[in-house]
């Protein structure tokens, strides 16, 4: 039964694709970023969080349903899909921000007031060439007050930021939202603050900064080498001498994200203060099982918790019963200090962190004290739990809590803090800081499947694979190229056993906007997730023992296995289009990467994938010990020299560390069928243009889906269903 339910089954949708019309920044990191399986299902979650947020205040209450259209279902972008977003909407004008006291500016909307650059620029911010994220200015002619206070040294980013102090440029989340935004201890002055998280990095910017008799004029442009035309932008700040701060927004082709932002900064003393909760706990009070050199350090004694205005963003002080000492911790032990919503690691080594699972986190220690700043929403309540914990990593003993204490306190709800730029009036004020985050919305490809299926009645079991294009910006564009859910198959033998339980979820893919992609990227990423519905789970038997050196990410192939493809789609080196290369040995026995070409499949992936037998997959190879050491996943860098062992792979050692694929490769599907569900923009006709680009792109994943199988396999990305063919048990 088990390889006929398979031939019905993997026609059920092996993965939804989404794909969202961009990924510059990928090509600009010369690397390919597909999210692990896990990375997937929490964004899926943390998407649906927020659509379903939307979804308890839409106004949209009546959708127009999905339709078919050119061979493809056309579904509308509204809150069964998206959640919120605020688009950028100031292109074109200029915000005059003028200081009404320490603590309020007002805001004046102008028409555009642009002045040119004159004379070279500053620096260019060239990725290849230099890829600092800020350089340092020395004001010569002005003294230019920076909330109040003169700095003669500047530090401009290349994300569209100003500070008074090397900046901590942010790479997490994938925007700047209002937490992100709110805590910062030095100033920063920003007319569109990026994280470096994202492809605005692919705009590679010219700094233009020029000393005027009443300002200073700082103006980031688009340079010449950029990596495509995707982000264009031409932005500008003016400094004035009397405090006035003016933002002025030339162009900003395709970026719809990015913050405003003007931040005093929360070690500045301007935005105001107020102790919201001290309270004291009971020394000596820690676990028994704790030792004794690290108790007093587990030990609080105090927390003391400050709030800045009627924000949700709070300064916390907890101190403990002794100096927090790494060199008390025994080899192997860990300890843990949670306090509120963030959590300091102090280790063995003599290192430490900070982190945090619900937002961001500053943090410090000194001698017995830890300070930390983060978000602590409160609605009436004030509460602030603090505990610790001693951990160790190799499991000789179990985590004990040593000590915890909750405080409470009551104290009037916060407020959001962002504004809208474009509705304040003249005469409102606004308090420090003054921000407005610009967001693009998070897409559930899963949803807009569901919707297709719900309108059109679809078997699910009559499709391979979903892929989900969108015809304008998503979050997607922070993260990825795009994803597959990699779905449940019931298939053994591919690294996926605890999947195969006969209940059948297809993948959906959500796939990189292909409007502005070259044809070459568009390629690659539905080529490489569509793969996904089989591909890369596996482990090999090596001397004796089960391994994932071929694919330690746990779904790509590492950058030092050869992955030459079975049948050639471009050229006589291409590679597989999930990871690895095309290595050739040279004369003294190093290896050569040659050119990235990775659009086929190898042999070992059309095994995997049930089109061919075992005995047709030759042996492989992997560098052991790579010299430089080379990447866990996707592909080598181009044209270089690389020293290690050769270690040879068989298929036979593949069998011995997955067992057999069951159905074989003679019992299962050959042909495939992909449904293409494309998402517009608040319920958009496609456009010609978009129509023949979609057209495109699924006829030549048909053609090329075929010769990098060599035949074996056909996909069809229409509304027909592929005919079933019965399979035999094997």
């Amino acid at each position: 039964m088990f390889a006929c339910e398979e031939n019905i089954m993997i026609r059920r949708l092996c993965a939804i694709v989404a794909f969202t019309v961009i990924a510059a920044a990928v090509e600009a990191q010369s690397q390919f970023r597909c999210p692990s399986p896990s990375d997937v299902r929490a964004r899926l979650a943390t998407a649906r969080e927020q659509i379903a947020a939307r979804r308890s205040h839409a106004l949209d209450v009546v959708s127009p349903a999905p339709v078919e259209q050119d061979g493809l279902y056309v579904v509308n972008g509204d809150s069964r899909v998206l959640s919120d977003s605020n688009p950028f909407d100031l292109e074109g004008q200029t915000l005059l921000f003028t200081p009404v006291d320490a603590l309020h500016y007002s805001l004046k909307r102008l028409p555009l007031s642009y002045v040119e650059p004159a004379g070279a620029p500053f620096h260019d911010f060239d990725w290849f060439k230099d890829p600092s994220p800020y350089v340092a200015y020395t004001v010569r002619t002005l003294d230019i007050p920076i909330f109040g206070h003169v700095s003669n040294t500047l530090y401009i980013s290349w994300f569209n930021s100003i500070h008074v102090a090397p900046p901590q440029l942010l790479s997490r989340p994938n925007e700047v939202t209002e937490p992100y935004a709110y805590l910062t201890l030095d100033p920063v002055i920003a007319p569109l603050y990026f994280t470096t998280n994202g492809p605005l990095f692919a705009v590679s910017p010219l700094l233009f900064v020029e000393e005027k008799p009443d300002s200073l004029i700082v103006t980031w442009r688009t340079g010449p080498s950029r990596i495509d035309d995707q982000f264009i932008e031409d932005i500008q700040t003016r400094l004035f001498t009397d405090g006035r701060i003016e933002f002025s927004y030339r162009q900003t082709h395709g970026i719809q994200f990015g913050t405003v932002l003007l931040n005093p900064g929360l070690a500045a003393s301007v935005i105001p203060e107020k102790s919201v909760l001290h309270a004291s706990d009971a020394a000596g009070d820690v676990d028994a099982a704790i030792p004794a050199a690290v108790a007093p350090m587990l030990d609080i004694r105090s927390v003391d918790v400050t709030r800045f205005g009627q924000s949700d963003f709070v300064r916390a002080r907890v101190q403990f019963g002794a100096p927090l000492d790494t060199a008390k911790l025994a080899p192997g032990q860990f300890a843990h200090y949670q306090i509120g919503g963030s959590m300091l690691t102090l280790r063995p080594d003599g290192t430490s962190s900070f982190g945090s699972t619900s937002g961001p986190v500053l943090g410090s220690v000194s001698a017995d004290a830890v300070t930390v700043y983060l978000p602590a929403p409160t609605t009436g309540t004030m509460n602030f739990a603090v505990s610790t914990q001693l951990a160790y990593n190799n499991g000789s003993a179990p985590t004990v809590t040593a000590d915890s204490f909750t405080a409470s306190e009551s104290e009037p709800a916060s407020r959001p803090w962002s504004s809208d730029l474009s509705a304040v009036g003249e005469t409102d004020s606004l308090e420090l800081p003054v921000m407005e985050p610009f967001t693009l919305p998070a897409l559930d490809p899963t949803a807009a499947w569901d919707e297709v299926k719900a309108t059109f009645g679809i078997d699910e079991s009559s499709v391979t694979a979903v892929g989900v294009y969108q015809t304008f910006y998503t979050d997607l564009i922070f993260y990825a190229a795009g994803y597959s859910t990699q779905g449940a198959l019931p298939i053994k033998g591919i690294g996926r056993d605890a999947n195969a339980t006969g209940t059948y979820t297809a993948p959906v893919m959500d796939l990189d906007d292909p409007m502005e992609q070259p044809d070459r990227f568009t390629r690659q990423v539905v080529l490489h997730e569509f793969g996904h519905c089989w591909l890369y789970t596996t482990h090999i038997k090596e001397d004796g023992t089960l391994t994932d050196v071929l694919s330690p990410d746990g779904t790509h192939p590492a950058q030092w296995v050869d992955t030459r493809a079975a049948f050639p789609v471009f050229t006589d080196h291409d590679s597989s289009v999930m990871g690895g290369g095309f290595f050739t040995t040279a004369a003294d026995g190093s290896f050569l990467t040659g050119t990235n070409s990775g659009y086929g499949y190898s042999w070992t992936d059309l095994y995997l994938m049930g089109l061919a037998a075992p005995e047709e997959v030759p042996d492989w190879f992997y560098i052991r010990d790579s010299n430089p050491p080379l990447g866990v996943a996707y592909f080598p860098p181009d044209n270089i020299d690389v020293h290690g062992t050769r270690r040879n792979v068989s298929i036979g050692q593949l069998i011995d560390g997955n067992g057999p694929r069951i159905p074989s490769a003679a019992n299962s599907p050959k042909s495939f069928r992909m449904v293409v569900i494309v998402v517009t923009e608040n319920g958009a006709a496609l456009t010609d243009a978009q129509r023949a680009r979609l057209h495109f792109i699924r006829s030549d994943f048909e053609a090329l889906f075929q010769k990098a199988t060599g035949g074996r396999g056909t996909v069809s990305t229409g509304l027909t269903e592929q005919p079933r063919r019965r399979a035999v048990n094997h």
